[in-house]
C-alpha cells in the first residue's frame, strides 16, 4: 500500500466535497420561507361600480397632425399649402381653439 492510502484510512477521512452543510442550509431556507408565506386561497375582491357612456363618439384616427414647412426661399407652407404670415397666425388660432381679435 501506498503511504496516501494509509494516510486517509488512518484518518478515516475519504476525499471529496461534503454536502451536508449545503443541504442543511437549503432545507432551513425552505422551512423559512413555508413558515413566512401566508397561502391565501381566496382573494380578497372590490366592488367597483364603473361609469356608463351616454354616447360614443370614435376618435378620427385619419386626421393628419398640422404641419408648418418654411422653404430655402421663406415661403411658408400649411399642410402642402402656401399661405403667408396672417393666414397661417388664424389657422393656428383656430386649431388652438381661440378667437383672432382684429
Amino acid at each position: 500500500m501506498s503511504r496516501r492510502t494509509a494516510r486517509s484510512r488512518k484518518s478515516g477521512l475519504e476525499p471529496g466535497i461534503n454536502l451536508t452543510p449545503m443541504l442543511d442550509m437549503i432545507f432551513n431556507l425552505l422551512f423559512f420561507f413555508v413558515l413566512a408565506t401566508q397561502i391565501r386561497t381566496n382573494a380578497r375582491q372590490m366592488e367597483v361600480q364603473l361609469p356608463e357612456a351616454g354616447s360614443a363618439v370614435a376618435a378620427d384616427e385619419k386626421k393628419a397632425p398640422p404641419v408648418v414647412t418654411l422653404d430655402a426661399k421663406g415661403n411658408i407652407y400649411f399642410n402642402e399649402r402656401p399661405v403667408v404670415e396672417e393666414e397661417l397666425a388664424l389657422y393656428l388660432h383656430h386649431l388652438a381653439g381661440g378667437v383672432k381679435k382684429s
